[in-house]
């Protein structure tokens, strides 16, 4: 199992363009939300689409998973009325910065929590 990883780290990494995206969500985030994704999740990340892809899945698709599940994930600890309006804002920074309606389950949770207050 541990070779199968490697070879798929090895042969589908992260694309710099995603890595790139990727580092401006974090900024976006810590800004806006003073959350920051952490060198962990980033790890995880740079594991987890190349496996993702390997088994048939598309870059945008893991990273969005990963995304909504583990970044993401950590605004339901925060104070919902101070951050609702800003959520509108991520919305539209994940469609200009990864493309309309790409990041589709990133997109459902944040809804979702500013549905909830």
């Amino acid at each position: 199992m541990e070779e199968l990883y490697k070879k798929a780290v090895e042969e589908h990494p992260v694309s710099d363009e995603i890595l790139e995206k990727i580092e401006k969500l974090d900024n976006y985030v810590i800004e806006r939300f003073r959350v920051a994704f952490g060198n962990r999740i980033l790890k995880q990340l740079k594991i987890f689409v190349p496996v993702y892809v390997a088994c048939g899945g598309d870059e945008l698709e893991g990273l969005d998973y990963i995304l909504a599940t583990k970044v993401f994930r950590k605004f339901e600890s925060l104070n919902l009325g101070l951050i609702r309006d800003e959520i509108k804002g991520l919305i539209a920074f994940l469609d200009a910065t990864f493309g309309k309606d790409t990041m589709k389950e990133c997109t459902a949770f944040l809804k979702r929590l500013q549905k909830s207050y």
